[in-house]
């Protein structure tokens, strides 16, 4: 009896393999974020830089490519507790590949819209003496959605989903997590400081037992920052 305890005490001391190779992979997410920004690579994938150079296609699809680094980086934990349901590993692989496809869809979308926000603002003089609104607008958005409906049904079907599967679960966590991630797209790719606090949020609101609750936190500190961004403070 005492060697049996023994034994799965030490089972479950041990990390799963697929979960250390899952570990792995955000570990070099984050690290290859790191090298983006301390390069200056992620300057030159800026969305303010790619629509200056002209170069949009080209600049688009270099941006999406690295916009995978930030969904490992940032999206993976917060869904790896769905993929190590999952088995066996090639469904794992099947449902990583459909989460990045949704989110490189929403990165597409936020895209072409900022490309058309921006040929508004160098277009328009009015736009252009307000620009400085366009970053408070969208702390505001994210702070809004925060506590509405759509975002307590979209962050409890996320949390506690009835079923594992691909699609239905990408759709219901871009419901959730797309207000965050807009922020996201707005600062640019690999901001660390963004990207660990926006990381933590909706890690917090995923995982934790109290997480539908603080998104009510999170909205009040977004409100916060839409303020200050009011007020002159360069946060985006």
């Amino acid at each position: 009896m005492v060697q049996a305890i023994a034994v799965r005490a030490r089972s479950a001391s041990r990390l799963e393999p697929g979960l250390l190779a899952w570990l792995g992979v955000i570990g070099a997410a984050w690290i290859a974020a790191y090298w983006l920004e301390v390069s200056g690579a992620a300057h030159l994938l800026h969305h303010h830089t790619i629509y200056h150079s002209g170069q949009i296609v080209a600049g688009g699809l270099a941006l999406l490519s690295v916009w995978q680094v930030m969904t490992a980086a940032m999206m993976l934990p917060v869904a790896l507790p769905a993929v190590l349901r999952i088995s066996p590993r090639t469904a794992q692989l099947v449902f990583i590949a459909t989460y990045a496809a949704v989110w490189t869809g929403f990165a597409l979308v936020a895209f072409a819209g900022d490309m058309g926000l921006h040929a508004l603002v160098h277009g328009w003089s009015v736009a252009a003496q307000h620009e400085n609104l366009i970053p408070a607008a969208i702390l505001g958005i994210a702070s809004v959605y925060e506590v509405t409906p759509w975002k307590k049904a979209s962050l409890a079907a996320c949390r506690r989903p009835l079923e594992i599967n691909a699609f239905t679960y990408s759709r219901d966590c871009l419901a959730s997590g797309w207000a965050l991630m807009l922020i996201m797209f707005s600062v640019g790719v690999a901001d660390l400081a963004w990207m660990v606090a926006l990381t933590m949020a909706m890690l917090a609101e995923k995982t934790l037992p109290s997480g539908e609750s603080l998104r009510y936190v999170v909205a009040g500190v977004l409100g916060l920052l839409a303020a200050a961004s009011v007020l002159g403070a360069p946060l985006l």
